[in-house]
């Protein structure tokens, strides 16, 4: 017998690395799976469980491709990423902050962080995301994987969607005597959060319904994609969720601006966006979210909503305007800067960008902002010049579900909920993995070396 050439052997990285990626890649999807049941209802100690599950599966693929340099931010956005985590440690440190007599009263601050405990838990948060982020960074970067990932997170948002109708209409049980019969709320206690969630679904199944016809899917798996996201948006109907609707509007509108090569079809792209939105305005949207949308105007001048919440977060963040009270104080610390309008003590700020700068400061929400916009600059820049159709579709359904999270993030406190957050950073990192350069990175070791040192 003859030996093969050398040249149609595989190599042994080629026959090892994707079983091991995959079943790594399964592994994930089946913990973020699991998010959004009914430990969407428990309280904290289950969802911290939860946090740890996710994080340490994520951490431990996420170390070692950081090690070897991959699934990291790109470089322009590692530096302030970085130090918003070492701003986090620094919030632990045994170090004297500022008095605030109208927070504090006479008790003397022993830490920048004003409760510990709470910044240590939300800290421990925060890495798992990260370990979310850089994990589906480093397993997703091929284009069948990334596929596979999107349409279990389409199913997800499809079977919370008809569960969450059929026990709107009586046909199913609640999870949680919590929720109510009024609106679709699913596994959630909160119709946002669900919307948001729904939002996220539909968007990148736009992006996997236009990759599959790209590659000239069978029908059937088009009509099935194609379900699931239609199921998806009656979900956030359903929900009567006034900011998750105007989220999923931005995502359509912005979809085919990151699609669309040419000026000429991203103009047309974004004319049949804004005219389907009006179309659902008009004919698509039940009585009781057109009637929510015209009673906005009177909701923010009166007292005790989120105007008034909004206020004391500002208050707050005043007393600590550069280092903020610490990660995840702000249900703690709210009710000593809240109007009297305001009823019971407010664990959220009801917007993400305010809570992170009354817990962080102008520090920590700069540098985060920073992050954020290093990071999304070359992804759009790397979606819409590249060169292989197919990814760079996957990623326009990404940056357009991350684009309705950030509108939606203005007026709510969606990624506070663990499953929002892990599916939110889940999605990030499969942008930052399909559209990668075909070149090898250079090894980054002191990257990851020094995030486990600030862990």
């Amino acid at each position: 017998m003859t030996a093969l050439p050398a040249t149609c052997a595989p190599p042994r990285a080629a026959l090892a690395a994707p079983p091991a990626a995959a079943v790594l890649g399964m592994l994930l999807a089946a913990l973020l799976l699991a998010a959004p049941l009914p430990l969407a209802c428990a309280p904290a100690g289950p969802r911290a469980w939860l946090a740890a599950g996710v994080g340490a599966v994520a951490a431990a693929v996420a170390l070692a491709g950081l090690l070897r340099g991959r699934g990291a931010p790109p470089p322009p956005a590692a530096l302030p990423f970085g130090l918003f985590l070492l701003l986090i440690a620094a919030q632990l440190l045994p170090i004297a902050g500022p008095a605030a007599p109208e927070v504090l009263g006479d008790a003397v601050p022993t830490h920048l962080s004003l409760v510990p405990a709470r910044t240590a838990a939300r800290g421990i948060d925060l890495l798992a995301w990260f370990g979310c982020f850089a994990a589906a960074a480093a397993l997703l970067a091929s284009a069948r994987r990334a596929r596979r990932f999107l349409g279990c997170l389409l199913g997800l948002a499809a079977a919370l969607a008809v569960y969450g109708l059929l026990a709107w209409q009586g046909a199913l049980p609640l999870v949680d005597a919590q929720q109510p019969r009024t609106v679709l709320v699913a596994t959630f206690v909160n119709r946002n959060h669900l919307a948001h969630l729904l939002g996220l679904g539909a968007l990148v199944g736009l992006g996997l319904f236009a990759a599959l016809r790209q590659r000239g899917a069978p029908p059937a798996l088009l009509a099935l994609t194609g379900a699931g996201i239609a199921a998806a948006v009656l979900g956030i109907v359903g929900t009567q969720s006034r900011g998750g609707f105007v989220a999923l509007a931005v995502g359509i509108c912005a979809f085919p601006l990151l699609a669309m090569r040419s000026r000429r079809r991203r103009r047309a792209g974004l004319a049949i966006g804004l005219t389907a939105a009006i179309a659902a305005v008009l004919w698509l949207l039940p009585a009781g979210l057109l009637q929510r949308f015209s009673a906005v105007g009177g909701e923010l001048q009166a007292p005790g909503t989120r105007t008034d919440i909004w206020r004391g977060a500002i208050a707050l963040w005043a007393q600590f305007p550069w280092t903020g009270t610490g990660l995840g104080t702000f249900g703690d610390l709210s009710p000593a800067t809240q109007p009297a309008a305001v009823p019971g003590r407010v664990e959220h700020a009801h917007s993400d960008p305010l809570e992170l700068l009354a817990e962080t400061g102008a520090a920590g929400a700069l540098l985060l902002a920073a992050a954020v916009l290093a990071f999304a600059v070359p992804m759009v820049r790397r979606c819409l010049g590249h060169r292989d159709r197919e990814r760079a579709l996957l990623a326009a359904g990404g940056l357009a579900a991350l684009a309705a999270t950030a509108v939606h993030a203005l007026v709510e406190f969606h990624l506070q909920i663990p499953a929002n957050a892990a599916w939110t950073a889940a999605v990030a990192g499969l942008v930052a993995g399909v559209l990668r350069s075909p070149r090898p990175a250079p090894a980054r070791p002191w990257f990851g070396v020094a995030l486990l040192a600030a862990g």
